[in-house]
């Protein structure tokens, strides 16, 4: 009888995902690109930050602490006059991603025309479809999803819809940009929640994102605009279902309380209200390289069949000379990377890779595939470091000034140093699905002294006291080595860590790492 039940279940369970469908595409509209703004607040940052850079065609200015990433896009957002664009991977509805949030509708308040779009996978988590709607309703703000999921607001239809049409729902549009004005833009690795501001009560990120001025922010905005058109989008108030609307005033009322709420905690130090950033501007000013910059994205369509990301990534590695630096969350070398590795450990260049421990990973499955290639790529002569979960008191200013405190740190960090001079940055990772499925964007940028300071941060991050530097013995054990300290095992995983490293290591989760490999 129990056989019968589940099966009528899974039978409903199918009818009902095959039964909706998602809404008409959105309409194509082009944006026409306004003349630049000279006077305000971005146009002087610009000025100011050009001025420092020496006068180069772009500038930038790196972000590289929680605490100037979050202020960063605040100083954007509250200053921007005329138009502000984010294109985002996941959008927490906590502390900072409310912050944010209701910054974004007070900018439309003014008059800024605002556009969002946001992947719609781990959206759900966070908002409901009413929710959403509720701030595209705000007759400055455009709101679309990017590849949405047609059962909607709970997370197991959501999960179903995942599992039974995974094909669809399978790429993801992980790019991450912010432009304020056509004046300034942000790209970067972190996405809007706690845990990237240094505000994640317990967990907090190390990452790294940089602030650009010139000519590479026009071709940020077209690139935004090439994925607002594109087939995959579409407008939020088109899920929203019969008796299930909300009211903007009815979403801030509650979101500021809970703002309000938070704000009292001695570790949450910044208003709810829109602040005068020109102090800001001119104190990040001093800190801008100048630089020759590349934009680059992955197509909003059919990204498989064009990597123009990892392609150029690849391609400056193999013109290297000297030295790679490669830091990210999640290594899954495919043939390529691993061919280009090889052949650049052959002509003596040296390769550094920095990644997290198993206990500093927020994807366990993804680092227990990385350790399958440790070895390898030891013997190779590759200099592998693992990011530490506790590092020392020096890494506070990168991970929580004016944040909560933090007993577990992650690296999120993607960057890629070649020569020092080049520098890659973005929402580039180097598994599969960012090689292969998902949609990525970033910026190389030649910059000399841009490079060498952040090799200097970099080897701040390897340094004994924030990781592991990897060693093998003549017998090919990997030894964990920081100063005199040696472990003989994989360090600081906690017992559940262990548990689920021990249980997938038998299992080899290739197919999913790189589900779409036999199309390249």
């Amino acid at each position: 009888m129990k056989m019968i039940c589940y099966a009528w279940v899974m039978l409903a369970i199918l009818c009902m995902v095959s039964c909706h469908t998602l809404p008409d595409p959105v309409e194509k509209v082009e944006h026409q690109c306004l003349p630049l703004l000279k006077t305000g607040k971005l146009a002087y940052a610009v000025k100011k930050i050009h001025c420092r850079a020496g006068g180069s065609t772009t500038s930038l200015v790196p972000l590289m602490s929680n605490k100037e990433a979050l202020e960063s896009r605040l100083a954007l957002i509250d200053s921007a006059q005329r138009s502000l664009e984010i294109q985002i991977f996941i959008w927490m509805n906590d502390y900072t991603g409310k912050l944010i949030m209701e910054r974004v509708l007070m900018a439309a308040d003014r008059g800024v025309k605002v556009r969002l779009l946001i992947d719609d996978l781990l959206l759900g988590i966070s908002y409901t479809d009413s929710e959403l709607a509720a701030i595209a309703s705000h007759p400055n703000i455009g709101l679309r999803l990017y590849n949405p999921n047609k059962l909607r607001d709970r997370i197991l239809p959501r999960t179903l819809d995942l599992v039974l049409n995974t094909k669809r729902c399978n790429q993801r549009m992980h790019n991450k940009s912010i432009v304020a004005d056509g004046l300034l833009a942000i790209l970067t690795g972190r996405n809007i929640g706690d845990h990237y501001f240094g505000y994640g009560q317990g967990y907090n990120m190390v990452d790294f994102g940089a602030m650009f001025a010139g000519s590479i922010v026009t071709d940020i905005k077209k690139g935004f605009n090439r994925y607002w058109n594109s087939d995959p989008t579409y407008d939020a108030r088109a899920f929203i279902r019969d008796g299930k609307s909300l009211s903007l005033d009815k979403f801030r009322s509650v979101s500021r309380r809970e703002i309000l709420r938070a704000e009292t905690a001695p570790n949450h130090q910044i208003s709810i209200t829109p602040q005068d950033w020109s102090r800001w501007f001119s104190d990040t000013a001093k800190r801008a390289y100048g630089g020759r910059a590349v934009y680059l994205e992955d197509a909003p369509e059919n990204p498989s069949y064009s990597r123009p990301v990892i392609k150029e990534i690849l391609r400056q590695c193999e013109s290297s000379c000297k030295e790679i630096y490669m830091v990210t969350p999640y290594l899954v070398p495919d043939e390529r990377m691993m061919a280009m590795l090889s052949k650049a450990r052959s002509r003596g260049v040296r390769v550094v890779l920095l990644v997290p421990t198993g206990s500093s990973n927020n994807h366990l499955i993804v680092h227990n595939q990385y350790q399958k290639y440790r070895k390898i790529l030891l013997r190779m002569g590759v200099e592998i470091y693992e990011f530490k979960h506790c590092p020392s008191s020096n890494m506070k200013y990168y991970i929580n000034e004016g944040g909560s405190s933090t007993r577990k740190v992650g690296l999120h960090v993607k960057l890629v140093l070649i020569d020092s001079s080049i520098t890659y940055m973005g929402s580039m990772n180097f598994d599969g699905r960012a090689m292969f499925v998902n949609t990525e964007g970033g910026a190389t940028v030649r910059s000399k002294a841009l490079a060498l300071e952040l090799k200097k941060w970099v080897n701040l991050l390897c340094n004994p006291e924030n990781s592991w530097r990897l060693s093998l013995t003549k017998n090919g054990s990997i030894r964990w080595l920081a100063g005199e300290e040696i472990r003989k095992s994989e360090p600081s995983l906690d017992f559940l860590q262990g548990t689920l490293e021990f249980i997938f290591r038998p299992f080899s989760f290739r197919h999913e790492i790189f589900p779409d490999r036999r199309q390249h």
